[in-house]
């Protein structure tokens, strides 16, 4: 198995070295960068782009410029940003390392929700085959699969957030817990409220995964209950 996992892993390399060099050709075909603004300027001069060329290595053959970036990145160093001169993974993260961090809540929320709810749900459907049961999953799962999770979302704010937020539960539509636990420490309080804000943003992004794979795993336990072996 470690041997199996430890071989895709060296799978990935070339694929990563081919995407490396896609992305930043792509970059270097795009019309303009970040001198074009500054030969705009009438009040620099020729001299004053050839410094700040140099300074930014743009006047460095695209292959070598390559080659100062993939080195860099595997260094850990993602160069500096051409407009703030900072850090680039500082300017990308540094100020929404909170955000991130709520992101990837969500993310490992709906992960974990869309297994938990999918996989009991294909099961139930493939044991219960053309029950009214199973027919229903089924158009569930073809709708998931086919509507864009905006305009689900959109739906359903219409449908049951605007409501609900307007009523006498007071849920929210936005944000991730009630103003006043911002910046509190976790508690049994501030997870629940937690809940309570994401999860729409659950269903929704949910949707999708759940669908298709409960529909993989309703197809998958067919098979194995279609097997001589199982009786």
């Amino acid at each position: 198995m470690i041997a199996y996992v430890v071989q895709r892993l060296m799978y990935m390399i070339p694929m990563l070295i081919v995407i490396s060099i896609l992305s930043f050709a792509m970059l270097q075909l795009m019309p303009g960068d970040f001198l074009t603004e500054l030969r705009f300027d009438p009040n620099i001069d020729q001299e004053q782009l050839a410094r700040e060329a140099a300074r930014l290595g743009l006047d460095q053959h695209p292959i070598v410029q390559y080659w100062h970036w993939i080195s860099g990145v595997v260094r850990g160093d993602f160069g500096h940003s051409f407009a703030t001169r900072r850090p680039a993974f500082e300017a990308l993260f540094g100020a929404n390392l909170e955000r991130l961090g709520w992101s990837v809540r969500v993310s490992l929320l709906t992960f974990l929700f869309t297994w938990i709810v999918s996989i009991p749900i294909g099961i139930y459907s493939a044991t219960h085959q053309y029950k009214v049961s199973d027919h229903v999953f089924t158009a569930i799962a073809f709708f998931g699969m086919s509507i864009p999770n905006f305009f689900f979302a959109l739906v359903l704010l219409w449908i049951l957030v605007v409501p609900l937020q307007v009523g006498r539960f007071g849920l929210g539509i936005s944000g991730v817990v009630a103003p006043h636990l911002l910046g509190e420490p976790w508690s049994w309080t501030k997870l629940g409220s937690f809940l309570w804000h994401v999860w729409p943003a659950l269903l929704v992004i949910g949707t999708a995964g759940m669908a298709g794979l409960g529909r993989g795993m309703r197809g998958v336990v067919l098979d194995t209950l279609g097997e001589q072996y199982v009786l």
